[in-house]
């Protein structure tokens, strides 16, 4: 399962931004309690903003801001994003 999600990982750093979101959600879909659910939707999120998609972009990035503990570096990573996205602080 882990492999399986740092797979969709890997297409999104190879810029295969719709590649990333299929591989990651099949994952989320077949392994909706996995412990890095709230980092799967920031990788969703990310390439959602990459492909310029900013609505969907917020979405899961508000998702994951609410996943991911406030003490976990990604917290502020995501924050960021959202920013970007502009879909605020939530």
């Amino acid at each position: 399962m882990y492999s399986e999600f740092r797979l969709g990982c890997c297409l999104y750093y190879l810029d295969k931004y719709k590649e990333a979101v299929k591989q990651i959600a099949r994952i989320i879909k077949k392994h909706p309690d996995m412990p890095y659910l709230g980092e799967a939707l920031y990788y969703i999120g990310i390439s959602y903003l990459a492909m310029e998609e900013k609505d969907k972009a917020a979405e899961f990035l508000k998702q994951a801001n609410h996943i991911v503990p406030e003490n976990n570096p990604l917290h502020k990573q995501i924050t960021e994003k959202l920013k970007e996205s502009g879909g605020g602080e939530l």
